[in-house]
């Protein structure tokens, strides 16, 4: 949050993220014994979902993306921001829901699992060799995660943000189902302000598959502990088949 509000009070970003207003001792944040309160200004618009963006809401986002990963370490509040690991926190769960076949998977996707928990587990080894530039990244920006005002675009829920790849972000333009087939007129914008980039494939495959399995996993969790609500449970499940499918059509062995 620190992070957060310096982009939005010292940078061209200020008006297209969250405003957070302060606490009467300045602070962006209120506690109590109990809570931490965090209070932002209302914002007026449109969350696009599944609904495709305007040309002019790509660009806006394109540069909103842009602009972030211009920031790398040489910031007042770096200390505020974790650093990408390239961990897999979700790993030993999940294999062992796969392995124990877990009624919850459709029995056709296990061994799909099993083995892109594995080729996921070896990226994560070799992903510290790359020796990739860390910059500021979203990590989760989807088409829940904005608001559109007419051509204008404000991104939402930071609580991801950290320094990594810039492809943690890129991935998700490139591959994934919210943006994936205007990767070109999303990148026509985005490299503008970023020439000459290389970007690497094989992060761009390693955060692609973890995204991929993390979903997984979440949706079993909102299956198994989350939700009491049949018709919550049924889009998970929706969801579940519709991810591990992707597993198997995703070009990914290629790249690991």
């Amino acid at each position: 949050m620190p992070t957060v509000v310096w982009l939005g009070q010292h940078t061209s970003l200020r008006d297209r993220i969250p405003h957070v207003i302060p606490a009467a001792d300045g602070d962006y944040k209120y506690e109590d014994a109990k809570w931490v309160y965090i209070l932002f200004d209302w914002i007026e618009g449109e969350t696009p979902c599944d609904k495709p963006l305007t040309r002019p809401q790509m660009a806006a986002l394109a540069q909103i993306v842009a602009e972030l990963h211009g920031f790398n370490r040489p910031i007042p509040t770096a200390a505020s921001v974790m650093s990408e690991t390239y961990a897999v926190p979700f790993f030993d769960g999940l294999m062992t829901r796969a392995c124990h076949a877990d009624g919850n998977i459709p029995g056709e996707y296990l061994n799909i699992i099993i083995k892109r928990l594995h080729q996921l587990s070896e990226a994560s080894r070799i992903m510290p060799s790359l020796n990739l530039p860390l910059v500021l990244c979203h990590n989760d920006i989807h088409g829940w995660n904005v608001i559109t005002q007419g051509d204008k675009l404000l991104l939402l829920d930071w609580e991801g943000l950290r320094f990594a790849p810039r492809e943690a972000d890129l991935f998700m333009f490139k591959y994934e189902r919210y943006w994936g087939q205007r990767w070109d007129e999303f990148y026509h914008v985005y490299k503008r302000q970023h020439t000459g980039l290389d970007i690497n494939e094989t992060a761009m495959r390693f955060f692609q598959l973890r995204r991929r399995l993390d979903d997984v996993n979440e949706f079993i969790n909102n299956i198994v502990l989350d939700n009491a609500d049949d018709a919550v449970k049924a889009e998970a499940r929706e969801a579940l088949v519709r991810e591990c499918g992707l597993l198997k059509t995703d070009c990914i062995v290629s790249a690991l």
